[in-house]
């Protein structure tokens, strides 16, 4: 504690060099905590649900799928499967304690007769049982809502839909809403946070499964086998390890692409036996599952490296503005050690010099990084973006880890001064009568690598910012051939709200959505 205090006294005197010292290792302190952030948030968060590393998603090889298929952001052609597959395993499974399937599809949702355009997921019964999901408000839909060829019309809001577009009001459980032209009773609101399980998506509604074909009034989907389009997760059941569901699983699989092969809505009669012999698999889901995510990886990978590269030379500033300060505190070092401090005493006190501004710049850090992160997820939020699923608030595990580098930040730019202001000769510093102070050779080389070092890694990340900047530049100047100013684009969907085509000339011959471009 007395170290401590003479430490705060040594520091008071050089407010200068300490507020620098703060502030550079505050700003890259604050960068790193920043972006890593958002990769925690993307790229490392496990789902909110009920044990997330029992959740797996099935797949199948995408080469055998010959018939209509339909992928979104939740995966690929290996990620999606029939209804009458997912039906068949639904029934008949080994290994898992049970099989959700789920779709995000678009929707006209009206409530109130105030209409708005958005979104919702269509889930099976399992859908919320299996992931052990608790409802905010009332219940979530289960398996006696999702029956194949009934079902109740009930509908389950996400928290952001009720909270945003109904203002939270609390009345609105066993009301009626509008879905794509069809009503719904709404039973419950999904707990806070929770968007299902594909990382990007947003549904405003959740419906049952057995009601798809109403909500896509030009495609059924559940009436043939070679229509893919859905995708599947499970939980494995207590003590079984995913290769060995993945062995049990196959057994009712095989068994279905037997049957599907016997309708002749299977692949070709050449790859028939590749398609028999297929096997399905199981990868681990705790994260959910992405496209965007896939597609965000590098380069938040390559921004946490940079902004590392920054950090690198904060600390390098840090150790070189230390080394110089202990070269002029020479005198007072070899005095003290006269006195009888030990040579350990004075390297302590050095390197908690050095951990106690780091500290200083880690809660700058932190401030800065709060103000950072908000302005990003501001910035997603305004371009329509991931303003649901990324949020301001710094996770512990943030916090922690920005704990952890100043940690590190300080020992790495205080142990070379502390040890090189340790190894000083007393004798020869004392009998020096000049009354100047100078840093050993060593001590000077190392400064002039520290210099060498940051002047080298700024020149590492200017010049592709500048190539980056130059590029954004050339591409805002571009010109398009149209004129873009005053023009709005937008869509009319008569279709999910429940007109027929005869009264609906617009999408007749074309696409469910049909495009208009007014200028103003």
């Amino acid at each position: 504690m007395s170290n401590l205090r003479i430490v705060l006294r040594v520091l008071s005197r050089s407010p200068l060099l300490t507020l620098v010292v703060v502030f550079s290792l505050g700003l890259g302190i604050g960068a790193n905590t920043a972006i890593f952030s958002l990769l925690y948030q993307v790229l490392l968060r496990s789902l909110p649900i009920e044990n997330p590393e029992e959740l797996v998603f099935l797949k199948f090889p995408g080469e055998f799928k010959s018939g209509r298929d339909s992928t979104n952001s939740s995966g690929g052609q290996d990620s999606i499967f029939s209804y009458k597959m997912f039906r068949g395993l639904e029934k008949n499974h080994e290994g898992v304690s049970g099989i959700a399937g789920f779709r995000l599809l678009s929707a006209n949702l009206s409530f109130r007769n105030q209409t708005v355009d958005g979104s919702l997921t269509v889930v099976s019964g399992g859908y919320f049982p299996i992931l052990g999901v608790k409802p905010h408000v009332g219940r979530l839909i289960t398996y006696e809502d999702d029956v194949p060829g009934g079902g109740r019309p009930v509908a389950v809001l996400s928290n952001s839909y009720w909270q945003n577009k109904l203002g939270g009001r609390s009345d609105v459980l066993n009301q009626p809403l509008r879905v794509n032209g069809q009503i719904f009773i709404i039973v419950g609101i999904a707990p806070e946070g929770f968007t299902g399980t594909t990382f990007g998506d947003q549904p405003d509604v959740f419906v049952p499964l057995s009601f798809k074909p109403l909500m896509t009034p030009r495609w059924d989907g559940t009436d043939k086998w070679s229509d893919y389009w859905m995708y599947l997760f499970a939980r494995l059941s207590p003590g079984m390890s995913r290769q060995q569901a993945e062995a049990g699983m196959n057994i009712p699989y095989h068994a279905l692409v037997a049957e599907q092969t016997k309708e002749k809505q299977g692949p070709d009669t050449s790859d028939r036996e590749r398609f028999l012999k297929s096997k399905l698999t199981l990868v681990d889901g705790r994260l959910g599952q992405s496209q965007s995510r896939d597609s965000s990886q590098l380069p938040l990978l390559i921004l946490m490296a940079s902004t590392v590269l920054v950090l690198l030379i904060a600390v390098a500033n840090s150790a070189n503005l230390l080394l110089a300060r202990a070269a002029q505190r020479k005198k007072e070092l070899a005095i003290r050690a006269a006195l009888g401090a030990s040579r350990a005493n004075i390297a302590g006190q050095m390197l908690t010099e050095a951990l106690l501004l780091s500290f200083g710049g880690g809660l700058t850090g932190l401030l800065f990084a709060s103000w950072t992160v908000h302005l990003l997820v501001l910035s997603f939020a305004n371009d329509g973006g991931a303003q649901e699923y990324l949020t301001a608030q710094l996770d512990w595990v943030v916090l922690l880890f920005a704990f952890g580098i100043s940690m590190a930040s300080g020992l790495l730019c205080g142990m070379y001064p502390a040890w090189e202001a340790a190894r000083s000769s007393v004798n020869k510093t004392l009998r020096d009568q000049s009354g100047q102070t100078s840093a050993s050779i060593g001590a000077a080389r190392v400064r002039k690598g520290l210099v060498c070092a940051q002047v080298a890694v700024s020149a590492l990340l200017l010049i592709p910012t500048g190539l980056f900047l130059k590029s954004l530049v050339n591409l805002m100047r571009v010109d398009l051939g149209v004129k873009s100013e005053n023009l709005i684009t937008f869509h009319v969907s008569p279709e999910l709200s429940g007109y027929k085509p005869p009264q609906s000339p617009l999408s007749l011959n074309g696409p469910k959505r049909s495009w208009r471009r007014f200028r103003v």
